[in-house]
C-alpha cells in the first residue's frame, strides 16, 4: 500500500552529526551545509535538528535509519563539497523509497 503522500514530514529527527572542527563554527559550516541538501531534497519545511557528535564524518538519519555517512571534510567549503553528490542521492532514494 501507499504511505501517507509526505512522510518526511513526520521526520523530526532528520539528523547531521560532525566531530568538532578547530572550531565550533567550522563545525557549524559543515552541519549547516549538510541540512541545506536535506532541505533540497525535502523542501524548505523539512523538520531537520542538527548536532555535535564524535567521529568525523557528518552522518544524516531518519529515526533509526542511517541515510549517509560521508567525512567531515567533504562538506568543506574549501574543497567545494565533494559530497553533496552522494548524499543529494542518498537522500532522494530515500525519499523515492515512500513513494513506491
Amino acid at each position: 500500500g501507499r504511505r501517507q503522500a509526505e512522510p518526511w514530514g513526520n521526520l523530526a529527527n532528520i539528523t547531521s552529526r560532525s566531530s568538532m572542527a578547530s572550531t565550533e563554527t567550522e563545525a557549524a559550516q559543515e552541519r549547516d551545509k549538510a541540512i541545506e541538501f536535506v532541505k533540497m531534497v525535502f523542501g524548505k519545511d523539512a523538520p531537520v535538528e542538527a548536532e555535535g557528535g564524535g567521529g568525523s564524518n557528518v552522518i544524516i538519519t531518519a529515526g533509526s535509519t542511517e541515510i549517509v555517512k560521508v567525512p567531515q571534510r567533504d562538506l568543506f567549503r574549501k574543497y567545494r563539497w565533494p559530497a553533496k553528490d552522494t548524499i543529494l542521492k542518498r537522500l532522494q532514494m530515500f525519499k523515492e523509497d515512500f513513494d513506491d
